[in-house]
């Protein structure tokens, strides 16, 4: 394809008919208009996704930097300006389940904007099914679990200490005189939800609140003291275990999208969003590939690569589309086989390569051969065959 072909098909490039676009100054305006049809479908298919036990909810950013009214600022994300989606996420697995695109906050929050954004991402997950929800100090307020909790959700989460009113509890202080490993809780009920808030010193102060776990559990971690110059074993309350080992699932998503990431630059601001939304959609096929192979004890050396699967999605996507009915079926005549099969000078074809599983499982025109005895083409396959298969 020559360069001006591209920046043709770029130009025209768009997935909603703009003679529906409302009128700007409707209160029901969507500013996410231009993308809404693409993020409706993609939003579907990730519904449909059998979601595991471990959940967390983060931010995500779409890297931009021009002039857009949707455009954030966020200073300690590694992108710091773009377009903001909400995720919900495995907290092992990273395979995202829902998505929020962020347009501008709404006018009237139910119970508050970031609890509003998570029971907006809980409403696929299946109720009294042990689900547990893992957030950061972002989104955790009383109000959010308790609604969780009353839905059949657990949830844990770091918490600010502005958002723990009337708690009673040891300060930064009296917990750094003890020690590194120090810790105090509380429990309450809010709404016959029972809570538990744990406040844990390491290097710095850790507020953690849950409807599931508290710091009656502990273990040792290995962490570097400055003043000893050592290793030394600080305890850990568990609920802080728990909650780092399954808050990282947006992170994993986010860094696997930024390896090969297409980066086409262009002045129109929705197309950004367009080409994040197909690479979010190919690392979370490979997510969900990748979690069926361990499912069928399949070895890692047999699993594809995130590269690979990208490549092969490019190839299928470049080969011709052949129709699916056409003049001629059938076998081949025989004079044609005849012809194929006529003697004709020994020259050294250069090998080509195997087709790929879903061009030869298509349905489009594979029909056998019989024809001279060679070598298969299949990597690592020393066979000889006589019969190939006409594509």
């Amino acid at each position: 394809m020559s360069r001006d072909r591209f920046l043709q098909i770029k130009k025209y490039l768009h997935v909603v008919d703009n003679t529906t676009q409302s009128n700007q100054q409707d209160p029901e305006y969507d500013r996410a208009f231009k993308i809404r049809p693409l993020l409706n479908i993609i939003k579907e298919n990730f519904r449909k996704i059998p979601k595991e036990e471990n959940l967390s909810v983060d931010e995500q950013i779409i890297p931009f930097k021009g002039k857009s009214i949707m455009k954030q600022h966020m200073p300690n994300k590694p992108h710091r300006w773009g377009y903001k989606m909400f995720l919900l996420a495995g907290g092992a697995s990273g395979i995202c389940y829902d998505f929020i695109f962020y347009t501008g906050k709404a006018n009237e929050p139910k119970y508050g904007f970031c609890t509003d954004i998570v029971l907006k991402l809980c409403e696929t997950v299946p109720r009294m099914m042990n689900h547990k929800l893992y957030f950061d100090n972002y989104f955790t307020t009383i109000s959010l679990q308790v609604q969780l909790k009353k839905l059949g959700i657990f949830s844990v989460g770091t918490v600010r200490s502005n958002r723990l009113p009337d708690l009673v509890m040891k300060n930064a202080k009296n917990l750094q005189e003890e020690g590194r490993g120090s810790m105090d809780y509380r429990i309450a009920q809010v709404d016959g939800v029972e809570l538990c808030a744990t406040r844990w010193y390491d290097n710095n102060l850790v507020n953690c609140l849950s409807t599931l776990y508290g710091c009656e559990l502990t273990d040792l971690v290995k962490r570097w003291s400055s003043s000893q110059k050592k290793h030394i074993q600080v305890v850990r309350p568990n609920v802080i275990k728990i909650y780092n080992q399954y808050m990282g699932g947006v992170d994993l998503i986010d860094m696997l999208v930024s390896l090969y990431r297409i980066n086409i630059r262009s002045k129109k601001y929705y197309m950004k969003v367009i080409f994040h939304l197909i690479d979010l959609s190919i690392v979370n096929g490979w997510l969900l590939y990748r979690r069926h192979c361990s499912q069928l004890g399949m070895h890692k050396n047999e699993i594809r690569s995130l590269l690979q699967c990208r490549v092969e999605v490019a190839e299928a996507l470049l080969k011709p589309i052949t129709p699916k009915c056409s003049a001629q079926q059938g076998r081949p005549s025989v004079r044609l086989r005849s012809k194929q099969n006529s003697p004709s000078k020994n020259l050294r074809s250069p090998s080509v390569q195997p087709p790929l599983i879903n061009t030869r499982l298509d349905g489009f025109h594979h029909w056998p051969m019989t024809t001279v005895k060679g070598r298969c083409r299949y990597p690592g396959c020393f066979a000889s065959l006589s019969v190939n298969i006409r594509a």
